[in-house]
């Protein structure tokens, strides 16, 4: 029979997961978006295939989306084989990862403390919180929610292997750490939250409330090499991916001075967005113009913070542990790295957050431990701030329903707008609304002028009206400004090769491909081109491509044979 402790932690388990339910559950009506969902899932023949021998090689050798995490591509290929492409299923195996990363992290916290209602007081805060919808609303952030599972799994078995060290309880952490870097590599930092929790609430390293004999820290650090390793590993696997896909700033680009100075800025957007997450968006541009006494007052507000949490380390080790990992979890992403054009993003809080919530409940439990009345006062002020969350997050959820509300919203509170026009546009464009796209394209241009993107956009509607020679004027404009961009050599090749412009379309096609070597329709469109043309070999390389990215194509089958 179940004690009356045991009882207690699975209602609590239970209301988590009600009132995730409850916050989200309107996703699983939603539509996929058009702002990296193609990437991921929509327009992705590899990922909609399913789970194959060939896509799951496809999943550990593409550099595809200028990201290298195989655990996320099967996870969606896993989706698309269940559920097609029907976006409700999606959206629900993302739900359901939240909810399960919401239980683990009240599981974990439960039992490294013993603190119950702290625990679960900070799985609410992590459940709930506005600045999570991004990461569970949208389809393309698969690789947050199923990183953050083998996140949580990995300290939990670190936990059991603390308790009771053993060579296959170690292998086991490592192996789900592994499992975390193959779907996303912001967890990296990992083996540094090791050692925080080895300093609270393990006590491994002697802190103050340990039980246990002190282990130095040189031990400690040395016990987590092979997870530096791993992590070393990851990063420099997935440095060169994003590198090789054009996605990392250069210093010429952005000098190390404004990334260092916008870094600081975002430890103390995201901070203020904690407390108060208003105008929450999809998409932060980086600043046109950087405030230098706003960059201080951020630097000063994290020094002083991190000299007053280090003061207090003998009586409150929480506090260094839970502001420790909120700065340090954020690193690989705050923008020292310079990758995509985004000064901050929400789902970049997913993780870090955590240390945020430890740091402010643990607080102010202590603080309010000599107060008369404590309970009252405490368990009112939960209530409206948990229930202010959970209105909040309804409300931003809503916002993801589908590219047209997602990006009104996102043009409605940020300023620098020009991806938010893009994307409407292109929402509005797969609806057949063309003039108000092209509205929305000619505003991004008035913002970035000659941004290869709009004009290419501008093109496809030039085409789909039939103005084929404004439409190559487009596409050769955007080539002007980027000519590797690989859209515009595909769209451009289809008009020239339409038009009877063979060797010219064969060149397009095949500077498209070394940008994008994985688009099965590039590959299909040379091979015809080049059969055309007389050049048998070379034609049935490209259809053996197709095929090997996407054997489901019989038309590539028959016109292979016919080769």
């Amino acid at each position: 029979m179940a004690s009356p402790a045991n009882k207690q932690i699975w209602l609590l388990r239970l209301g988590l997961a009600l009132g995730v339910l409850l916050a989200f559950g309107p996703v699983i009506h939603y539509e996929f978006t058009t702002y990296d969902d193609p990437t991921y899932v929509t327009a992705n023949p590899p990922v909609q295939g399913g789970v194959t021998c060939q896509a799951l090689a496809w999943a550990f050798t593409t550099g595809h989306g200028s990201n290298w995490h195989p655990l996320t591509w099967i996870s969606h290929m896993l989706d698309c084989q269940v559920f097609g492409l029907n976006p409700g299923g999606h959206h629900l195996s993302s739900l359901l990862l939240h909810l399960l990363n919401t239980v683990l992290l009240f599981t974990l916290l439960q039992r490294l403390t013993g603190a119950t209602w702290r625990s679960a007081l900070v799985a609410a805060l992590f459940a709930w919180h506005p600045l999570h919808v991004e990461s569970v609303a949208w389809v393309a952030e698969r690789k947050d929610v199923l990183s953050a599972t083998f996140w949580l799994l990995t300290l939990l078995a670190y936990v059991q292997y603390v308790e009771g060290p053993q060579p296959k309880r170690y292998l086991l952490t490592l192996v789900l750490f592994a499992l975390g870097l193959l779907s996303k590599p912001m967890v990296v930092t990992l083996p540094f939250v090791l050692l925080l929790l080895d300093y609270w609430p393990l006590g491994r390293s002697g802190a103050r409330g340990a039980d246990k004999p002190a282990v130095p820290w040189s031990r400690l650090a040395w016990e987590k090499v092979p997870f530096f390793i791993l992590a070393a590993v990851s990063s420099v696997v997935t440095l060169g991916v994003q590198k090789a896909g054009g996605a990392v700033a250069t210093l010429d680009d952005l000098p190390f001075r404004e990334r260092s100075a916008n870094a600081l800025l975002a430890y103390g957007f995201y901070l203020r967005k904690v407390f108060w997450p208003t105008d929450l968006a999809v998409f932060y541009p980086l600043p046109t113009a950087l405030s230098s006494w706003q960059v201080i007052a951020a630097g000063l507000l994290l020094l002083a913070v991190t000299i007053a949490v280090v003061i207090c380390r003998q009586s409150r080790p929480y506090l260094v542990v839970g502001w420790f990992w909120f700065l340090g979890t954020l690193v690989p992403v705050i923008g020292l790295v310079q990758v995509g054009l985004q000064a901050a993003a929400d789902r970049y809080t997913y993780l870090p957050l955590i240390g945020i919530f430890i740091l402010l409940v643990w607080g102010v439990a202590d603080l309010a431990s000599r107060w008369p009345q404590r309970r009252l006062i405490l368990g009112g002020l939960t209530t409206v701030i948990l229930g202010t969350c959970l209105v909040l997050t309804w409300l931003q959820v809503r916002t993801w329903k589908n590219g047209i509300t997602l990006f009104t919203h996102a043009l409605a509170v940020t300023s620098n707008r020009f991806v938010g026009h893009n994307n409407l546009a292109r929402a509005l464009g797969n609806l057949g609304r063309y003039d108000e796209a092209a509205v929305h394209l000619k505003a991004a241009l008035e913002i970035q002028p000659g941004a290869p993107l709009p004009l290419y956009h501008l093109g496809l509607i030039a085409a789909r009206e039939g103005k084929l020679r404004e439409a190559m004027d487009r596409y050769q404009a955007a080539l002007v400004s980027q000519p590797d961009y690989a859209p515009a050599q595909f769209e451009l090749a289809n008009i020239l090769a339409s038009q009877g412009n063979l060797k010219e379309a064969a060149l397009h096609y095949q500077a498209c491909l070394r940008t994008e070597p994985d688009r099965t329709e590039v590959h299909h469109n040379l091979a015809k081109v080049l059969a055309q043309l007389g050049a048998l070999s070379e034609s049935v390389d490209e259809f053996k491509a197709v095929l090997r990215l996407d054997s489901n194509q019989p038309e590539a089958h028959d016109e292979l044979a016919g080769v």
